[in-house]
């Protein structure tokens, strides 16, 4: 593993793209951390804010032409990555935290939202030659701002509600970032099937009420049935029953909406 840590950068995604450019020979699992983080992104173009030095913002490097090489598809790299780092959370977490997985990849506790991924792909032709995959931890913060679709919650939080004493100092980067790698070879180890079935048992929401929107605005009822190889989420819209296969920014979940189909 080759380290690279910023004390400031725009992002650690864009940073670790400019240097694939220069260096298209650079070595894999190739991490970028910063201590702050100016203009961070996250899926769709949204806003990543995150108070500098208080959590984990990383971007690491990887050639996955393995998994596709096994009958993977790039929605597999979403479900490695989101596995992977759920596993490491479940170490930082206070015992018996519920760590889901949010389609496609944004990992939630209690229904709030602790981590989200950003993974960008290069081809060449029509080969998957690189993943440059941007991992953003809510660690130390506890105060955030206004307007986020999914609220959030960090490491610290979790551990004040539950009554524990919340981590502290910088240890806790160091160990962070090795415990998701260590995770990330693991869960690459094991074949696409079990990765597949692991990704369904920790989806959030998978046969519960939710209220959806599409592009236009307009809202809708349905309940998670499952995810396709291809990434697509099947959801049974209620109360109609009708089920429809929606690729990601064809929907998204409204988690703040109190939930009641019969109305």
């Amino acid at each position: 593993m080759r380290r690279i840590h910023l004390a400031q950068v725009d992002s650690t995604n864009s940073y670790l793209r400019r240097r694939l450019a220069e260096e298209p020979e650079l070595e894999e699992y190739t991490v970028v951390t910063a201590t702050d983080q100016t203009a961070g992104r996250g899926q769709l173009g949204h806003r990543w804010d995150a108070t500098a030095g208080q959590n984990l913002t990383m971007t690491l490097l990887l050639h996955p032409s393995d998994l596709m090489e096994e009958g993977g598809t790039l929605f597999d790299l979403n479900i490695l990555t989101a596995l992977a780092v759920r596993e490491a959370l479940l170490r930082e977490l206070p015992p018996g935290a519920e760590v889901k997985v949010k389609w496609p990849n944004d990992l939630l506790v209690g229904g709030r939202k602790i981590c989200g991924i950003l993974i960008e792909n290069s081809f060449s032709s029509s080969r998957l030659d690189a993943s440059v995959v941007g991992i953003g931890v809510n660690v130390l913060q506890e105060r955030f701002g206004e307007g986020y679709p999914t609220p959030p919650t960090s490491i610290a939080a979790e551990w004040r509600c539950a009554g524990g004493v919340p981590p502290s100092g910088d240890s806790w980067h160091d160990r962070l970032v090795y415990e998701i790698l260590e995770a990330l070879e693991a869960w690459r180890s094991r074949p696409v099937s079990r990765l597949r079935a692991e990704y369904h048992r920790c989806l959030f929401g998978r046969g519960e009420a939710l209220c959806f929107a599409r592009p236009s605005g307009e809202t809708f009822y349905g309940m998670i049935e499952g995810v396709r190889a291809d990434g697509r989420l099947l959801i049974r819209e209620l109360p109609s029953g009708r089920r429809s296969l929606y690729a990601f920014r064809e929907v998204s979940m409204l988690l703040t909406v109190s939930l009641d189909p019969a109305e």
